[in-house]
């Protein structure tokens, strides 16, 4: 593989928290840029399935993949709807890797409620979209 001879029954590991911040793949990759992931954004790592895994890939991916993308979905959009998020603390998180990618310390915030309007917006919306899914 790549010119390294790997011998019979050897154990190999992959590390993705490696492979996600490969700077021939993703450039700047410590840069927090979400349009690198838009499919219509022209970037090759967004047209490669291979070059984010947040799931693992092949026979071992995680089987609540699905689940878990369409609860952040619900649960972010709820809480975006409902708040306006201001930061404290530092502005680098440093991260600890163990089983999943952890920030070493806590991550604060403050939370403050949006206008009563807005939120009566976004729960009418919501019960449209239910109207039209159900019917």
């Amino acid at each position: 593989v790549m010119g390294i001879s790997i011998p019979k029954g050897a154990t190999i590991l992959f590390s993705i928290f490696a492979a996600h911040r490969d700077p021939e793949k993703w450039p700047e990759p410590e840069e927090f840029r979400p349009e690198r992931f838009d499919p219509e954004s022209g970037d090759p790592a967004a047209q490669d399935r291979y070059s984010f895994l947040p799931f693992n890939v092949g026979p071992r991916t995680c089987i609540g993949n699905h689940l878990a993308m369409h609860e952040m979905v619900l649960v972010l959009n709820k809480f975006i709807a409902a708040f306006r998020f201001k930061r404290m603390g530092p502005e680098q998180v440093e991260s600890v890797p163990a089983f999943t990618l952890r920030p070493q310390g806590p991550v604060n915030f403050t939370l403050e409620l949006r206008s009563q309007e807005v939120l009566r917006r976004h729960h009418a919306d919501d019960h449209h979209r239910l109207r039209e899914y159900v019917s």
